[in-house]
This record gives structure tokens, sequence and C-alpha cells, in this order.
């Protein structure tokens, strides 16, 4: 029969959590806060730019058709828009949790290495202290 481990598929091992990096999470919400803030101007002068393709004022029928879609667009997409703030923040709170989990976890490998343990890479404890009496052990 085949050994079991004792740690889960798909947590990482000792070494991969302390060399584990959760930059990018911040990275993507500042690129979420910039594209949203472009991406609302853009929209607004897309708007703008339908009235007056070219510089020229759009007159008729074809011209309040266009306006009309134009601003449907813009209200459409801006629903889309408000969720980009939400992706940013959910972003930098998901780097905040896995950078203090990692910490955590970290403090606690070294409270047991502290107290003559040692930890091997998927968490298993081993006790490395000699006991010299019955009462030690």
């Amino acid at each position: 029969m085949a050994g079991v481990s004792p740690l889960p598929t798909g947590w990482p091992t000792l070494s991969q959590l302390r060399s584990a990096q959760f930059g990018h999470l911040g990275q993507f919400a500042d690129w979420c806060e910039h594209v949203g803030a472009e991406a609302e101007k853009a929209l607004a002068q897309l708007a703008q730019k339908v009235r007056a393709p070219g510089g020229v004022e759009w007159e008729g029928a074809a011209g309040d058709a266009a306006i009309t879609q134009a601003e449907t667009d813009v209200v459409i997409a801006r629903k889309f828009l408000w969720s980009v703030p939400d992706a940013a923040e959910i972003a930098r709170r998901g780097q905040d949790v896995l950078q203090a989990g990692k910490q955590e976890a970290l403090e606690a490998v070294a409270d047991a290495q502290r107290a003559g343990f040692r930890v091997s890479e998927d968490y298993s404890v081993t006790d490395t202290g000699r006991a010299t009496s019955r009462a030690q052990q």
C-alpha cells in the first residue's frame, strides 16, 4: 500500500510557501484602476464625437440614430466599468489576505522549530529533542 502524504493535493510545499509572492495582485489592481479611469474618459469622448464626426455636427435621422446608439452603448459599457474598481479592491484584499496567511504559517513553522521540532516540506513535524528519562518522553 502506498504511503499517504499529509499534505492535501494542491497545497504549496514549505519551500513554495516561503518563496510565494503576491505582487501580481497589486499590479492587477493598479491596472484596473488605470484602465477604469481611461475607459470612462474614452466612453465620454466617444459619445461626444458621434455628435460631430470630423468636427461637423451630424443632423437628420441618421445622426439622431447614431447619437442614440452611442449613448446606449455608453450606458451598457458603463455597467461593466463599474465592476472594475470592485475587481481592484478584491485583488488588493486578496493580496493582503494571502500575505497575512503566509506570514502566519511561517511564524507557526518558526515557533515549532524554536521548540525543537523539524518541519518538513509537507509540514509534518518531527521532535528532534532527546529524552534521557521516561518522564521526559
